[in-house]
């Protein structure tokens, strides 16, 4: 009869760990939140363009996605863009985030041991929204291709 207590108890906390847990707010990149009761204005730019040094000192948050990742392999430009302001959507409390940035071949930054430098699909997020003097052209070939900034107000 032990034995069979025993095993019992043994096999129920082996699963224990494989129980659903609710999400919780937690330390790290933003959740993607879906964008309801939210209102986006893209700001449609025809050059090649970038935001300026004094903007990109007043980024939120960024990431940058490699060529190999599964998200750009198998998505498009228009998923990318949406899953960005999801992600600014996620970000902190409604209103933090007010603008997002995302292009194609940005050189990707040093980070956590990485030299940096690959090209990745980026996504920047701004606390303020973003306008035509925050952003520099950029000749053709410079890479930040397929560029497109949109402001988020929930």
């Amino acid at each position: 009869m032990y034995f069979q207590h025993s095993i019992l108890l043994a096999t129920l906390l082996t699963l224990a760990p494989a129980l659903p847990l609710t999400h919780t707010t937690r330390a790290g990149a933003p959740l993607p939140k879906p964008i309801t009761n939210c209102t986006t204005a893209a700001l449609l730019l025809p050059a090649p363009f970038r935001p300026t040094a004094v903007t990109l000192s007043t980024l939120l948050y960024a990431y940058y996605l490699p060529p190999s990742d599964p998200r750009v392999v198998n998505g498009t430009s228009d998923s990318l863009f949406d899953a960005c302001l999801q992600t600014c959507a996620g970000y902190g409390l409604p209103g933090d985030c007010a603008s997002v940035f995302q292009a194609g071949d940005v050189p990707a930054p040093p980070r956590f041991g990485s030299p940096g430098g690959w090209a990745s699909v980026a996504c920047e997020l701004y606390g303020t929204q973003l306008a035509e003097a925050d952003l520099e052209d950029l000749p053709e070939g410079e890479g930040w291709t397929e560029a497109r900034a949109a402001e988020l107000e929930c």
